[in-house]
């Protein structure tokens, strides 16, 4: 089963304070979602993009990161 892990950074808006969550997409929870997704690319999109709107809601600015891109920025990654 395929994993793959992402950072969100947040701020503006209605947020107090900038925010940084992990996303981690697994393969696994695709199959036990409701809606038909073409394959793993189109269901991780799908999920980044929720989770972007979430914040984008709230009049905050959002990105989204890989892994080795939080890294190399030095994100905060939450414990």
């Amino acid at each position: 089963m395929q994993e793959e892990k992402f950072y969100i950074v947040a701020a503006g808006g209605y947020l107090p304070r900038p925010v940084v969550e992990e996303i981690v997409i697994k393969e696994s929870e695709m199959s036990e979602s409701e809606d038909d997704f073409v394959d793993f690319e189109d269901y991780k999109t799908y999920i980044l993009d929720e989770a972007a709107a979430e914040f984008e809601q709230r009049f905050a600015k959002a990105i989204i990161l890989t892994e080795s891109q939080a890294k190399s920025v030095g994100v905060y990654l939450p414990k």
